[in-house]
């Protein structure tokens, strides 16, 4: 590990030298997110996976990519024999696209990744280590909650270094907010704090900003939002409010793009800022229900809030498909935001690696609440059928009336 973090320090030193990000000659700047890719579960579905992603990177003119979470599928990690560099391989598969089409890009942490052979930190210094020029990924400051937490300017044009544009990027953890093993992870109350100083500081410019776990206010946005896109499963937020809503508004940042449900696409304009999925990527674990994996395209325009950038579904035969009506399903109804894998751990077997949300998981998703409502319902049709039998026995031993009395 000491050879790795060696490695990192050389490549991270000239990170200074890397060309600065900046908005096209027409005042566009194109980012592409990838978000729960799930390598490491089979070599032939992280296969697709990399084809899925050469696809899309080559039919589409993309200034940025983000790698928004759960790149790796860290409980596939084979706990038998702990073998070393399994990550390590598995990163180096999942950026060879982006080095073959020399895409800068940038990653956050999902709650899957540090489950292998790395903590969090480790994988930010083996990115840094192994994206060489491409790479714009930083690691955030030690004294908060999280590894992935930091910012990107982007520059008005090539010539310029003048910040037009900012990208942020906050890590959610996995489980545990406020350490509450029932809720799943979120981006710290220090975090949140450390994000308002940070940004009372610099220029104030239109922001954009990437999570992997959604926030509360996901769930808020499909109630009263106005709506584009699917939700097939409960949004799985954490229990505790930490703030970063607010926040982002008060610093005009208006978009913040998260990943994590798998079978959740929709973007939502709540309270002048969208929230919205990504597509999932890749072909590891589950999902997304009635659909494929691809990838959301967003379009930040100089000048322009977030909020209105054009954004759509890539999907790898290149067809864009932009998303104008608002699906759901019965699978999907929640009262509040859905609780974290809250039992023990366990270790998956080879057959349920595809499967990434156990029955330990799904089990703190809808089904509590679909299951109190079967049982609700179930005691009141007993209740009927046991009333209305009653009633009928009733009628059948009542004493004669009326005009029938003494016959």
């Amino acid at each position: 590990m000491a050879v790795l973090f060696l490695f990192a320090w050389l490549f991270a030193a000239p990170a200074f030298a890397k060309p600065q990000l900046a908005y096209g000659a027409q005042g566009v700047f194109k980012i592409v997110q990838f978000t729960d890719l799930h390598f490491g579960e089979s070599p032939a579905l992280d296969a697709q996976s990399v084809q899925l992603m050469r696809s899309i990177l080559s039919s589409n003119d993309i200034d940025f990519a983000v790698l928004s979470g759960d790149m790796v599928s860290g409980y596939a990690y084979p706990r038998g024999t702990k073998p070393t560099g399994w990550y390590a391989a598995r990163w180096k598969q999942l950026i060879a696209p982006l080095h073959e089409h020399q895409v800068k890009y940038a990653m956050i942490l999902g709650n899957h990744d540090d489950e292998a052979d790395l903590t969090r930190r480790e994988i930010v210094e083996l990115d840094m280590a192994t994206g060489a020029n491409l790479s714009y990924t930083c690691q955030g400051p030690t004294m908060i909650t999280g590894a992935t937490n930091y910012w990107l300017d982007i520059a008005d044009n090539d010539h310029s270094d003048v910040s037009a544009g900012r990208l942020w990027f906050f890590d959610s953890m996995d489980m545990g907010c406020k350490g509450k093993d029932y809720s799943w992870g979120c981006v710290g109350a220090d975090t949140v704090s450390w994000f308002s100083d940070e940004g009372s500081k610099l220029p104030h410019v239109p922001g954009l900003a990437f999570v992997h776990i959604p926030l509360c206010e996901h769930l808020s946005a499909w109630r009263y939002g106005t709506v584009v896109g699917s939700k097939f499963e409960p949004v799985c937020c954490p229990r505790f409010n930490t703030g970063l809503f607010l926040k982002l508004r008060e610093q005009g940042v208006t978009s913040l793009y998260s990943g994590h449900d798998h079978d959740n696409s929709y973007s939502a304009l709540h309270m002048g800022v969208r929230l919205a999925y990504g597509q999932k990527s890749g072909y590891g674990s589950y999902g997304p229900a009635r659909s494929v994996p691809g990838a959301r395209i967003i379009v930040m325009k100089k000048g322009e809030q977030t909020s209105l950038a054009e954004t759509w579904i890539a999907f790898p035969n290149g067809a864009p498909y932009k998303q104008t009506t608002k699906q759901s399903s019965i699978s999907a109804f929640q009262l509040r935001c859905a609780a974290g894998p809250h039992l023990p751990r366990r270790v998956f077997s080879s057959q349920a690696l595809h499967r990434e949300r156990s029955w330990l998981e799904q089990w703190s998703g809808p089904y509590p609440q679909l299951l109190s409502s079967g049982v609700v319902l179930l005691a009141c049709g007993a209740m009927i059928i046991l009333r209305s039998r009653r009633t009928r026995r009733d009628r059948s031993t009542a004493r004669p009336v009326g005009r029938f009395r003494g016959e």
